[in-house]
């Protein structure tokens, strides 16, 4: 599946655009952000690195296999959904956004999905985040450490787990 049409709207430093992750159903298309950092120049690219358009492609052909580890980290991370099935978690949680992250380890790009619970009676109102480094989930937990993807960084032996960055 290719990547969708990206843009990068005036106000925005990040490229933007409308993805359907064909694995996992959504009331409406979820947001891509193509998280690039600056180069040398203080200048962000146009376009997402091949890594991260390898870790996005890997993303959605291996969707079949991210099913079961991800309803797995679901049902210890949210007890209401203990016996739910797929289409349960679906319908309960909303992928609201797919993060291109801008960096790699051993080659392979890290991907964060932000998950956005619609029933607040149930606490969850920030959302849930996973981010995936391949078929591998680095962090299952709050909706922003996907955002930020600071746990891919201490994963990939960027950042120490002690340390916060202010801004990524």
């Amino acid at each position: 599946m290719p990547l969708p049409p990206l843009v990068r709207e005036e106000d925005e430093i990040y490229l933007t655009g409308q993805v359907v992750v064909p694995w996992y159903r959504t009331e409406k298309p979820s947001r891509m952000t193509v998280m690039n950092e600056e180069d040398d120049e203080g200048k962000r690219p146009t376009a997402p690195t091949p890594v991260q358009i390898a870790a996005f492609e890997r993303t959605v052909a291996n969707g079949a296999g991210l099913r079961e580890p991800i309803l797995q980290q679901f049902h210890e991370y949210v007890p209401e959904l203990e016996a739910a099935d797929w289409a349960g978690l679906e319908a309960f949680f909303q992928l609201t956004d797919v993060r291109l992250l801008p960096i790699e380890k051993d080659g392979i790009g890290y991907v964060g999905l932000v998950f956005s619970c619609f029933q607040f009676t149930h606490g969850y109102e920030h959302g849930v985040g996973i981010i995936l480094h391949g078929d591998r989930i680095v962090h299952f937990g709050m909706a922003e450490e996907a955002e930020t993807g600071e746990k891919a960084y201490i994963d990939a032996g960027l950042l120490k787990a002690d340390e916060e960055e202010e801004e990524f």
